[in-house]
């Protein structure tokens, strides 16, 4: 099945970057955010260590670029490591296994709906967002009553409930037998 899913992922993400780019060429695409730096495009603010990718102030950016990224990380087996903010687009990367990414202290994400001239591609990029995102996200995202354009802040104590610690030092569950407790 993962061969299929894989195939499937494909498709879909060359679907959307196909969709975006036409549209960017009509000159209705996603614009950058407002104070948004061209020179942090291409996840400037990540760094790769030893087939893991540390996520550090990531400003988010075009769906159809991280979409693409996520891609290639899924078949390179590649981990990811949150150490910092991960805003909009960049959030996109939970989508990836549990086994394949942990959060750091402070590591926050940063959700809004995705923005287009035109509203057709701005619902087909909603919609692919959505349906990356594991249960527990989409959860939380409708308990804040959903994607809009205000910008809703999942903090680390609740993303840690769902994720992986990255410190060496994360305590082990010990299950303890009444019989075994000290009198």
């Amino acid at each position: 099945m993962g061969g299929m899913r894989s195939i499937l992922t494909g498709f879909t993400v060359g679907m959307l970057v196909g969709a975006l780019g036409f549209y960017a060429a009509a000159g209705e695409a996603e614009r950058p955010p407002r104070g948004w730096d061209p020179a942090m495009r291409d996840h400037d603010k990540t760094e790769t260590s030893s087939e893991t990718l540390i996520i550090k102030d990531d400003p988010g950016g075009y769906i159809a670029a991280h979409a693409v990224k996520l891609l290639e990380i899924q078949e390179k087996d590649i981990s990811l490591r949150f150490t910092g903010q991960c805003d909009s687009a960049c959030t996109l990367y939970l989508a990836l296994p549990y086994e394949r990414t942990c959060i750091s202290a402070g590591a926050t994400f940063r959700f809004h709906a995705p923005t287009a001239e035109n509203e057709d591609i701005a619902k087909f990029a909603r919609d692919y967002m959505l349906l990356s995102y594991p249960a527990w996200v989409r959860a939380w995202i409708e308990e804040k009553g959903g994607l809009s354009a205000d910008l809703i802040t999942m903090d680390y104590a609740y993303a840690r409930q769902h994720m992986r610690s990255c410190e060496t030092g994360e305590p082990k569950v010990v299950h303890v037998d009444a019989e075994d407790q000290p009198s």
